[in-house]
Parts: C-alpha cells; sequence; structure tokens
C-alpha cells in the first residue's frame, strides 16, 4: 500500500510543478516525506498546488506538520506570509529536519527530537493497548510501532542520543506487547 502512495504523491508533485509553472532547485524525497529548497515563492506556489490537488489525488496535508525553514535565520527579509496563511510553521536557525531527521549537532534540539519521537511512540503504544481487536493490535504493534523509524533514524543520529529512547522503546514495546497478550512475559523470554 505505502508503495501506491508514494507513486500517488510523486504524481500529485509533478503536476503541482507544472500547474505553478516552477520548479523548487532541492526536493529530495523519502518515502511520504518530501522536502522543497529553493525560492520561497517558488516553493511556495509549488505547496499551494498541491494543497489545490491533493484532494483530487485523494490526498490531504496536515499543515501542522508542515515547517519552513529558513536556513539565513533571523536575516532573512523575504516573505513568508504565505506559508503562515497555511498554519505552517516557520523555523528561523539551523535546528533543521530533512526527510524526519535532525540535521545538525545542537544537543538540545537532538534531544527535543528524541523526546518528540517518544511522545509520538507513546501514543502509537497506548491506542494499542486499547483496541478492542487483541489480533489486529498485536499485528499492528509487529508491523507499524516504529521499529522502521527507529532504524532509520539509528543511521541519521548520533548513538548517544538514541540510547535512552531505544532503551524506552524496547520497555514500552514489552509492556504494550503484554498488555495485548493479557500477561507478563519473562525477561528470560524476551
Amino acid at each position: 500500500m505505502m508503495i501506491l502512495f508514494c507513486l500517488t504523491r510523486k504524481r500529485m508533485a509533478e503536476a503541482a510543478r507544472v500547474a505553478a509553472g516552477v520548479h523548487p532547485e532541492f526536493e529530495p524525497e523519502y518515502e511520504d516525506d518530501a522536502f522543497s529548497g529553493g525560492l520561497t515563492s517558488h516553493v511556495l506556489r509549488s505547496f499551494q498546488e498541491e494543497i489545490r490537488l491533493a484532494a483530487e489525488f485523494g490526498l490531504r496535508y496536515d499543515l501542522e506538520q508542515c515547517t519552513l525553514y529558513l536556513l539565513s535565520g533571523e536575516h532573512f527579509r523575504g516573505d513568508v506570509s504565505g506559508f503562515q496563511a497555511l498554519g505552517v510553521r516557520v523555523v528561523t536557525g539551523l535546528d533543521v529536519q530533512i526527510l524526519k531527521a535532525p540535521v545538525g549537532d545542537n544537543e538540545d534540539f537532538l534531544r527535543e527530537f528524541c523526546e518528540e519521537k517518544q511522545h509520538f511512540f507513546e501514543n502509537q503504544f497506548q491506542a494499542l493497548e486499547t483496541y478492542l481487536y487483541k489480533y489486529e493490535a498485536f499485528h499492528l504493534l509487529q508491523q507499524y510501532t516504529g521499529f522502521g523509524q527507529l532504524n532509520y533514524l539509528a543511521r541519521t543520529i548520533p548513538r548517544n542520543f538514541l540510547f535512552d529512547l531505544c532503551e524506552w522503546y524496547d520497555a514500552r514495546f514489552k509492556r504494550c506487547f503484554e498488555s495485548i497478550l493479557g500477561q507478563a512475559v519473562p525477561s528470560v523470554a524476551w
């Protein structure tokens, strides 16, 4: 299913570039994440077209999850009001995430990033623990509760920042599994 989503999103982005008449200069993609870089006016026009076309492609944007990074920081003098009007978060600093992974070495930023991930995973675990159908909850726990994300982050973030998150994740995964199973799992079996 993910491949169909990715292909749909890519087609929509291509159609948006044609409709906008611009093509941002820097656009890496990873699965369902995208990143556009270039002149703010070009990025905004392309983004507005994507939003406009989304419904035609069966997609919807969660604009609260979108961020505009201004790498020139406080020195930026361009107009970002179009992004702000859409509800896009504007960051004026070097604490950047590209494709859901932090870029840089600011310790506070990396620590905050890991805390946000922990909160995200906690919400998933809580939802599964209250899920009515235990066999479905077990399947979702196995397949979709962030192990792939942790694997990706392990390749992109310094280990010392991920260690606590991984330890917490392992213990929390076990607790969730035990909740779904309805009994404790001995440490030797884990």
